[in-house]
């Protein structure tokens, strides 16, 4: 099972759930069709199988990992991801 370490060092296990969900919002928010949100889950798809047979990873990194994928498909998408994480970020302050 893999392990997610979190930014403050919490532990939690590996959820592929929760990267395609914040993949929808972010299709949701970006405005992209159906045919480019398949395109963006198609390229994901084998990171979360290289994530699920790692031990232990951080969350920086299935972040960075996710992103740079997604935007070899849609600029538009990792834009409103990026938004999404400032205002959660505000929130938290």
């Amino acid at each position: 099972m893999t392990i997610v370490v979190k930014k403050g060092g919490k532990k939690q296990a590996f959820k592929p759930s929760k990267i395609l969900k914040s993949i929808g919002y972010a299709c949701k928010d970006a405005k992209v069709s159906g045919k480019k949100k398949k395109a963006i889950l198609n390229v994901i798809k084998p990171v979360i199988a290289a994530l699920r047979k790692k031990k232990r990873v951080r969350t920086s990194e299935i972040r960075k990992t996710v992103l740079a994928k997604i935007g070899k498909v849609s600029k538009k998408v990792v834009a409103a991801w990026r938004r999404y994480d400032k205002k959660k970020a505000k929130k938290k302050k």
